[in-house]
């Protein structure tokens, strides 16, 4: 027999899916849901391009029937306090509640269809499947029970009770004869035949869809530097963080236009599967301060000593010390002498190191 959260949750998963337009090479939150809540004065789309994550929730609710359950709102706070008005509102999960994830909950909503002691699973509009900040559709997710981003949680007053972790609803609880919520699967679904390195195809890269290869390009993206695109992680479905960081590396091959449209294809492919270039190491030689010289005090002078002694010029009596006096100035020379190339022009005995002398000393001294 039917129950009112077992309709709910058929209407929920009916629309895992389903998704947002797609315009200017960007979701833009106008979607069915919006449509049919209203315009918004003030969002692009002409006033329907807003999120729409409390909206999906509040279309469900009416499309089951059942429209008196949940609030009818586009803001996640304002479901919040209504629940709250209600005392219907836990920091423990429950079947066919209104989660809530943020702070105070006013970042992102949902319905939960089951949890167990670690992980509550929902139903989502305007999220995605990456972890991006974009979200594009209505998905399925696991989401951590204790994490920071998960608030609570809005029971609905449902006729057969409400099956929940609270002690305080256990009283609550149906009481037999209810429709048992879908079970997170637990077996892997089909994926595509791929040999899971050579090139897939461009049919494998749509937004939107998913494609074991896809989770292999971000796992390359992140191994060559581009991590940054992603808010989670790489994973199989295709997106806009998919989309950016492949971009940003086509662009850093050096490519432009078409060639760089954030699309893989086989040059993209094979230069992601090769080993990333080693960044080369950081020279550690400086440029010599112009104050530097004989009879000055430089702080610079200490570090030229030192050198001097490292490269087996010394002895410098008296040093280390920021005065360029008459020790530093015979190291220098005897430096010199056996740099010849490294005098001023004319000079027999050149106790002053110039710039060039300065940055062969610390090559001599050890320093790349």
């Amino acid at each position: 027999m039917s129950t009112q959260v077992s309709d709910i949750l058929s209407t929920a998963k009916a629309e895992v899916g389903n998704h947002e337009q797609y315009e200017g090479g960007h979701w833009v939150n106008d979607s069915k849901y919006t449509r049919w809540y209203g315009k918004i004065p003030g969002y692009n789309q002409d006033g329907y391009g807003y999120p729409w994550c409390a909206v999906y929730v509040t279309w469900v609710a009416h499309k089951a029937g059942h429209a008196g359950l949940y609030p009818k709102t586009a803001g996640c706070a304002t479901a919040v306090n209504w629940f709250k008005r209600k005392n219907r509102f836990s920091f423990y999960p429950a079947i066919g509640a209104q989660v809530f994830f943020g702070p105070n909950g006013g970042t992102h909503t949902g319905i939960v269809y089951d949890y167990d002691a670690d992980y509550i699973y929902t139903y989502e509009g305007n999220t995605n499947a990456n972890g991006s900040a974009e979200g594009d559709g209505v998905y399925k997710k696991k989401r951590a029970r204790r994490d920071a981003y998960t608030y609570g949680y809005g029971y609905p007053e449902f006729a057969e009770g409400i099956k929940s972790a609270d002690p305080d609803f256990k009283g609550e609880a149906p009481k037999g004869g209810t429709t048992a919520p879908e079970k997170p699967a637990t077996s892997k679904p089909s994926t595509p035949s791929w040999d899971g390195k050579s090139f897939p195809g461009a049919s494998a890269f749509k937004l939107g869809q998913s494609h074991p290869a896809v989770t292999k390009l971000g796992e390359r993206l992140v191994a060559h530097g581009y991590g940054r695109f992603y808010k989670v992680g790489p994973g199989p479905t295709f997106g806009e963080a998919d989309k950016d960081a492949t971009q940003a590396f086509q662009k850093a091959q050096g490519w432009s236009g078409g060639d760089a449209d954030g699309y893989p294809g086989p040059s993209t492919w094979s230069r992601l599967m090769a080993a990333p270039k080693k960044a080369a190491p950081k020279s550690t030689i400086v440029a010599l301060n112009s104050a530097v010289k004989p009879g000055a005090r430089h702080n610079q002078v200490k570090e030229l000593q030192q050198l001097l002694l490292k490269a087996g010029y010394g002895p410098i009596h008296g040093a280390v010390t920021t005065y360029y006096g008459t020790e530093t100035q015979k190291a220098v020379a005897r430096f010199h002498n056996k740099n010849p190339r490294l005098k001023s022009a004319g000079k027999s005995y050149d106790p002053a190191i110039g710039k060039q002398g300065f940055v062969e000393l610390q090559k001599e001294a050890g320093r790349k």
